[in-house]
């Protein structure tokens, strides 16, 4: 349960994975708890749809083509306008040295893959309902 003055239905999570699969999965999970989720296939198109409208949290890969998780990470922490959204890495990649990069990259939250529904939904609770989304 998300623990926060916000209703989920009102919170936008756009998820960012090249693996469709992975994608329609944690789609599912999240609009059954009321979220509306903004799915993405690369890093490209995540910049392309924040043009439009900013998301409360966003789930992103790292291991994706072109322009890898990482790329959009540091671009999403580099500009004033998206500095602030939550970020929680989702990925295979699971040695220490890699979370350790992911935490200095600027993530918020880290969850391996394959993943586990509670530390997903734990993570987006930490983020979400200890923010001021106001």
């Amino acid at each position: 349960m998300i623990d926060s003055n916000i209703p989920a239905s009102k919170r936008t999570i756009m998820v960012v994975d090249d693996n469709p699969d992975i994608v329609t999965i944690v789609k599912t999970l999240l609009e059954g708890k009321g979220f509306k989720v903004q799915p993405a296939s690369s890093g490209q198109e995540v910049f392309i749809l924040l043009a439009k409208k900013k998301p409360t949290l966003i789930i992103l890969d790292i291991m994706m083509p072109q322009m890898n998780g990482m790329e959009v990470l540091l671009r999403l922490r580099r500009n004033p306008d998206t500095r602030s959204v939550p970020v929680i890495l989702m990925t295979g990649k699971v040695n220490v040295e890699d979370v350790y990069r992911g935490y200095n990259f600027g993530a918020d939250y880290y969850v391996k893959k394959p993943f586990d529904t509670f530390n997903l939904l734990a993570g987006i609770n930490l983020l979400l309902g200890e923010r001021n989304l106001n």
